[in-house]
């Protein structure tokens, strides 16, 4: 009988553990298979598809410097800047899957581009495995500070008696500004021309000036200048208020609810990489989120730290990519 309730109580102890919302972490700190138990033995390279000095680049070295740490080797910083970041992502989709290389995903290059761009070089989705989400930082919505506009709801009311009058910019053609004014375009139910620029700052600098009205930008590229009063925060695309901007009320508490869009970061490796490589370097991420020296980084950003299990980075992968196939559809975007 000792003998039968020892049995039931271990089952009953493993029923819990996988019910635990952390099983994964569990995983991820459970002896490797030998092939995988002294990962890494060698400096990991981190590719980031972007110039450095940008977010995407500061995100990777706060993060790249806590790993370096955890896996006792160096990580490096592999800036690839090119194609809007598809070419970063093209030399990650092809290399060895073998742990020692990893990319800075984000909202262009995975989850924009497959329905931007007719002829890719690799798949988001065939050519990666999700590890894990970083950080999100919601975007904002600004207009010029000279403008009489104070509430989004006047914003709105004014582009419906004016149809097609009211400018607004983004950083290029296909870019998650352009897109993202898209969204708010149908769900508002307005019209807004559009004024593309080769980047942010030269976007930020015409709506400075009010040569455009409108940009959805990050709150750290746009905090000096609403600060400053050269711009104006309409309202946060986010669930939350930014408690960068926390006079600023979200898209639901200005009036235009279910409006949710972030510029997000996150860690991809090339597809076929052992499950336990990846689960090792998710557990260390998540480890490393929770240090305070990350988070005041990252609230220095504006951004918020996730740690998504790479389960669900992957639905949200595939969410994204659904959802900005409909904004490039809506919108009639190419770029080839």
């Amino acid at each position: 009988m000792k003998q039968f309730r020892f049995l039931l109580d271990y089952f009953r102890f493993v029923v819990d553990i996988f019910k635990t919302p952390h099983f994964v972490l569990l995983l991820a700190l459970w002896p490797l298979p030998a092939i995988t138990a002294n990962y890494p033995e060698r400096p990991v390279r981190f590719i980031v598809p972007f110039p450095p000095g940008g977010a995407n680049d500061i995100f990777a070295r706060v993060i790249g410097e806590k790993l370096g740490e955890y896996f006792n080797q160096q990580v490096v910083i592999d800036n690839r800047p090119g194609g809007g970041g598809s070419l970063g992502a093209e030399i990650a989709a092809k290399a060895r899957p073998d742990g020692y290389t990893m990319l800075l995903a984000n909202t262009g290059p995975n989850a924009i581009d497959v329905s931007l761009r007719s002829r890719n070089s690799y798949n988001p989705v065939r050519d990666f495995s999700a590890v894990t989400q970083i950080s999100a930082v919601p975007l904002v919505l600004a207009i010029y500070g000279g403008a009489n506009t104070r509430t989004l709801s006047e914003f709105i009311a004014n582009a419906k008696s004016t149809p097609g009058q009211i400018n607004y910019a983004s950083a290029g053609n296909g870019s998650i500004a352009h897109l993202a004014t898209e969204l708010f375009k149908t769900q508002a139910g307005i019209e807004l021309s559009h004024v593309p620029y080769k980047g942010t700052p030269q976007a930020l600098t015409d709506l400075i000036a009010g040569r455009v009205a409108m940009l959805f930008t990050t709150t750290v590229a746009s905090l000096p200048h609403i600060k400053s009063g050269r711009l104006r925060a309409l309202a946060i695309a986010d669930a939350r208020r930014s408690a960068l901007l926390p006079d600023v009320p979200t898209m639901a508490q200005a009036g235009l609810s279910g409006f949710e869009i972030s510029a997000w970061y996150g860690i991809v490796v090339p597809a076929k990489t052992p499950q336990a490589i990846i689960l090792r370097i998710y557990g260390d991420v998540v480890k490393a989120l929770q240090s305070a020296h990350v988070q005041q980084r990252f609230n220095e950003l504006g951004g918020v730290a996730v740690g998504s299990s790479p389960q669900e980075f992957t639905h949200f992968l595939n969410q994204e990519i659904e959802k900005w196939g409909r904004a490039v559809k809506s919108s009639g975007a190419r770029v080839d």
